[in-house]
């Protein structure tokens, strides 16, 4: 488990999946910015299994949960060939704008370089989505560019915002708790 100051994150297990299934299957949930899609338990369950069984260990999927156990969301990122993390999460409409996501990316970043020799995390948010993009930036991502009509949501192409954060800007533990000498 990941420990923060305010949410711990917790590898997501597999008696996990019905919940975050029925998440992201909540339009309240996935938001207005990442659309309709919808897909089966057994769709969900296939994907897990998938990335437990990866051996080079290039998916992360954990749950966001609060110091007392309350799951408020879910965070994941997965490794490109080229070696960098693309990284994304989802907090249930009653947890939003109390930083509880900003805090959860900041770990995700803390365990991605402590634990990965890469370079690179990046992110991608709606441009429309001022809330995630703001996550995004006070978790330490910098803005890189719009990629113009980039996704197709509830009906139309949406521009979507390039946001990463390098190891160098990076350079030390922000949140995460770690174990002392």
């Amino acid at each position: 488990m990941l420990k923060g100051d305010n949410v711990n994150l917790r590898m997501m297990e597999k008696n996990d999946i019905p919940l975050t299934h029925q998440w992201h299957n909540n339009l309240e949930v996935s938001g207005l910015y990442n659309g309709v899609h919808q897909y089966t338990q057994t769709k969900a369950e296939q994907h897990f299994t998938e990335a437990e069984s990866d051996p080079q260990n290039t998916r992360h999927s954990f749950l966001i949960e609060l110091k007392d156990g309350t799951k408020v969301g879910s965070i994941g990122a997965w490794k490109d060939r080229s070696g960098y993390y693309t990284m994304g999460a989802s907090i249930l409409p009653e947890f939003r704008r109390q930083g509880y996501c900003s805090e959860a990316t900041m770990l995700m970043i803390d365990y991605l370089f402590l634990s990965d020799i890469i370079e690179r995390v990046q992110a991608l948010a709606n441009v429309d989505n001022v809330g995630s993009r703001k996550t995004l930036q006070k978790a330490g991502l910098k803005e890189e560019g719009v990629l113009r009509k980039f996704a197709f949501v509830y009906g139309k192409w949406c521009d979507f915002v390039m946001l990463s954060i390098l190891r160098e800007e990076w350079n030390h533990p922000r949140v995460l708790k770690l174990p002392k000498n």
